[in-house]
């Protein structure tokens, strides 16, 4: 099972994705916690930030380092894995369950 921060588990899924067919799904599913933690954030929080990560090739991870984003920020991260954790495979699935439950 893949654990530990969000970038080590954004990392692996990436780098596991890029050896198989499933790395267009797991970009998509990136993107859509992306969309959904921006909306979150407008909605929840009234900030104007694009949630966005870092998918480039060797530097996966959040745009700007994830300890040093605000509560807001990384709450409607959490928020966003939870919303689509039903879209999830049960390997990623666990992954995200696993962080989650770490963060409470």
């Amino acid at each position: 099972m893949i654990e530990g921060e969000l970038d080590r588990i954004l990392s692996t899924l990436l780098d596991v994705a890029t050896n198989d067919k499933s790395s267009e799904e797991i970009l998509k599913l990136i993107r859509q916690i992306e969309n959904d933690a921006t909306e979150i954030c407008h909605i929840k929080y009234e900030l104007n930030e694009v949630i966005k990560f870092n998918t480039a090739r060797g530097k996966v991870g959040y745009t700007i380092n994830l300890g040093r984003q605000s509560f807001k920020s990384l709450d409607c991260i959490r928020l966003a894995i939870r919303k689509n954790l039903t879209f999830m495979n049960e390997r990623v699935k666990a992954a995200f369950q696993s962080y989650l439950k770490m963060c409470e």
